[in-house]
């Protein structure tokens, strides 16, 4: 689980940085920010479960990157704990009918988490 959260930490911050190489202002930044990451809390399923929810916005759920790393964080924690197999099935991620296997959704994480790191290092190289 820790992996999962460091995994998730350094796509986050990388997130950040790319935002940070494109900015001019560090208030500005802390407004951008919270402007993003905060729906993307929100949208992730960390607070609130992502069953039930109207379409336009499970849509919006599976667009979102944070959705992929609160997932498998949530089968973990589920799992060891003793609640029973239909509960840990409901912290998965689905699309459409397609529950996505863990390994799936840590690879997705990771996957962003490289592309954003990437974009981030070109920016900061750009501006030098």
């Amino acid at each position: 689980m820790l992996a999962l959260l460091l995994l998730m930490a350094v796509s986050l911050s990388a997130f950040g940085i790319a935002i940070a190489s494109r900015m001019k202002s560090m208030q500005g930044f802390q407004v951008v920010m919270n402007f993003l990451k905060m729906p993307m809390l929100f949208l992730s399923g960390a607070l609130f479960p992502l069953k039930g929810l109207p379409t336009w916005m499970a849509v919006l759920t599976r667009f979102d990157p944070v959705t992929y790393a609160i997932a498998p964080v949530r089968v973990s924690l589920f799992s060891n704990s003793g609640y029973p197999a239909p509960f840990i099935n409901a912290a998965q991620v689905t699309i459409g009918s397609y529950t996505l296997p863990l390994p799936l959704d840590v690879g997705i994480v990771a996957v962003i988490g490289v592309t954003v790191l990437g974009l981030a290092i070109a920016q900061l190289r750009k501006r030098d």
